[in-house]
């Protein structure tokens, strides 16, 4: 823009110089000849009178006040302050529309209008002549930019397809927050001055969702409403592999926690019961442990690489229980208190009972049986 404007005073003191006094006389006599004719009535007025550029308009002294001058791209018009100094401007440009510019009594170009493909632009500068904010017609609408005293961008507004939008800049250049309308609402994105994103903020289908990300643009934390109506907060690594995460379900909260391969090994949370329960996963998301608590106390059930339950802990109206199954999950052994005592039984591979021991009023007794589950011996 300053380029244009430049070739444009250039041009008009180019010509001002092929000027001579005869040509600045009759630009006087043709403009009062002007001046009684708008002074006459409507009905008495001639078809006017046609002048041919170049011509000045000057004062009683010769000082310049008006210029209007013929180029291959159309006329250009100067306007001069009282010492001379063009301080307005206003020329046809190369591709047909019109440019204005006006300047300080210094000289400095200080605001400028021209006509675009899309519209029209309307730039402001400081005293120095730094174009230092602009209203832009646009493709999309209009557009705001604000500038620096270096003509450094540092903040925008402008119209998009779906809203509006709002840049805000570093002084190195680079886009440290951003207001954006999206399709499902609005979005604001943070960044450090290296134009990497810190934080995001953006409305969706379900509801909001929040990013904290780390100086490598890494997701850190995740906060985001799910389909349910819930919410789910995620923690990652620094490599934005996922480590925890907290959820709400119909039966309470839930918490996750994974390892570096982005596997879940621990769950905490309510059963379908309201009862709190703790899940041990391995290493390739399967169960290994869980505990219970339930209306009766604790529960502690181990489980094979198959996820086949293999052991546990429990209580039973009060007592304790202990339970070891094969790898088909089949009870082989079961300790367990009883109003006498303890009692101990042990079944073979296909579950069924081969011996007991147990404590009763009268003291110990112990039962072996055959694979018919019928008593063979037993003492006392």
């Amino acid at each position: 823009m300053n380029e244009r404007l430049e070739r444009l005073e250039q041009k008009l003191a180019a010509s001002e110089r092929r000027l001579g006094r005869l040509q600045i006389a009759f630009a006087l006599a043709v403009v009062a000849g002007l001046c009684i004719g708008w002074v006459r009535p409507a009905v008495t007025q001639d078809k006017g009178t046609t002048v041919k550029a170049p011509f000045l308009v000057v004062d009683e002294k010769g000082r310049r006040l008006l210029g209007v001058f013929a180029t291959p791209k159309g006329a250009m018009l100067g306007v001069y302050n009282k010492a001379g100094k063009l301080v307005t401007s206003m020329a046809a440009d190369a591709v047909g529309s019109g440019v204005l510019g006006v300047r300080n009594k210094a000289g400095k170009t200080v605001a400028a209008m021209l006509a675009t493909p899309y519209g029209g632009t309307m730039l402001v500068a400081n005293r120095d002549g730094k174009f230092v904010a602009s209203i832009v017609a646009r493709a999309a609408g209009g557009a705001l930019e604000i500038r620096t005293k270096k003509e450094k961008l540092v903040a925008s507004i402008e119209a998009t397809a779906i809203g509006g939008a709002l840049f805000v800049n570093h002084k190195n250049g680079e886009v440290v927050a951003s207001i954006v309308a999206l399709a499902a609402g609005g979005a604001l994105e943070v960044s450090n001055k290296g134009g990497m994103r810190v934080v995001s903020m953006e409305a969706h289908a379900d509801g909001g969702g929040l990013g904290v990300f780390n100086r490598d643009g890494e997701i850190a934390v995740g906060m985001i409403a799910d389909g349910d109506g819930a919410g789910m907060l995620g923690v990652h690594t620094k490599d934005g592999k996922i480590a925890a995460g907290m959820d709400a379900s119909a039966d309470g909260g839930m918490l996750w926690v994974f390892n570096k391969g982005g596997n879940q090994v621990l769950a905490i949370g309510p059963d379908d019961k309201g009862d709190c329960l703790i899940g041990v996963l391995n290493n390739d998301g399967k169960f290994a442990v869980t505990l219970r608590a339930g209306p009766a106390g604790g529960q502690l059930e181990v489980f094979n690489d198959d996820e086949t339950f293999v052991a546990g802990m429990g209580v039973t109206d009060g007592d304790g229980q202990i339970q070891v199954s094969n790898q088909d999950g089949k009870q082989i052994v079961g300790m367990s208190a009883t109003p006498d005592g303890g009692a101990l039984v042990v079944r073979n591979k296909d579950g069924k009972l081969v011996a007991s021991m147990r404590a009763d009023p009268d003291g110990g007794r112990l039962e072996l049986y055959d694979n018919a589950e019928k008593v063979r011996f037993k003492a006392p």
